[in-house]
Formats: C-alpha cells, structure tokens, sequence
C-alpha cells in the first residue's frame, strides 16, 4: 500500500481559503473596537494627577485668585522640602506660588513658625523675592515682584507672615 501525500495544488487551495476565511472576519479599520485612551484637558484647573489641586480649600482660592483677575495656571507638584504636607505649584504673574494645604488650621500655624527662619534666611538664594502667607490651613509661597499678585494674597490672607 502506497502512503498518501498532500497534492501542493490542494496545500495551496487550504491555505487562500485560511487567509480568506481570517480577512472577512477581521473588522474594518473604520468598524473596529475603539482603543481605550487617555483625555488630557487643555485647560483644566486641577490636574486628576495631583490630589492637592483637587481639594475644596485649594480649588476656592485658586477661583478667588482668579475672580480678581490673577491668572493661576496648575504646573506641577510642590518641592518645597521644608513645608511637611503636599502641594502645587502654580504660575501667576511674574512669578510661581506654592499652595500647601494642611489638615488643620492650627498645624498650618505651626508649620508657619517653623518656615520664618527658612523664607527670613538672606543666604537661600530664592528664584525670586519669597514672600509667604498663611490663609486658614492654606500656606501659600509666592516667589515675585508682581503688585497686583502680593496685593491680592494679601487682601485674601493677611500680611505675609515671612519672606522680603
């Protein structure tokens, strides 16, 4: 008896009607299950990134800010290593502010005396003039000249408690 073997012409028929067979299964591009992607807001006020931007105290002062005409733009997380609590950086006008938000009223009067020998200091050599204020259990760092900025923080929360 005679073993069988595969016809090429029948090998070739199996393998047009496989590629066949998968190209009308497969979705057009135009049909296809959508990916899933990330929406990223042109001009969103609170980065979904950083908790702080999110919090009440942190979002109405930012809006006050602005309701008296001063721009505040989210940029990134705070880096000041002498402030114990998360924060934000933001951009204002002719310069950045720092908004750290603490659990308590009285652990940001704390945390105040405790940066007076840090923002005071002549020998940190600051981006710009520093200038800090305490708003209930916001404390804010404000590093530039502009007026209408230390006006405005000052009106808000009370003449700056350290800085120059």
């Amino acid at each position: 008896m005679r073993p069988q073997t595969w016809h090429p012409l029948l090998t070739a028929a199996v393998l047009v009607l496989c590629i066949a067979c998968a190209e009308t299964s497969a979705q057009p591009a135009d049909q296809a299950t959508p990916q899933t992607t990330v929406a990223v807001p042109t001009k969103d006020p609170a980065p979904q990134w950083d908790p702080v931007t999110r919090e009440p105290a942190v979002v109405r002062f930012v809006a006050t800010l602005q309701e008296r005409g001063i721009s505040v733009e989210p940029q990134r997380p705070s880096g000041l290593v002498f402030l114990t609590v998360p924060g934000h950086v933001y951009k204002v006008p002719s310069g950045i502010a720092n908004i750290h938000l603490y659990p308590t009223e009285a652990q940001a009067i704390e945390e105040a005396a405790r940066v007076v020998p840090v923002a005071d200091n002549p020998n940190i050599d600051w981006i710009d003039f520093p200038h800090f204020y305490r708003c209930d259990s916001l404390i804010v760092g404000y590093y530039g000249k502009s007026k209408p900025v230390v006006r405005e923080l000052t009106s808000l929360c009370g003449p700056q408690f350290a800085g120059y």
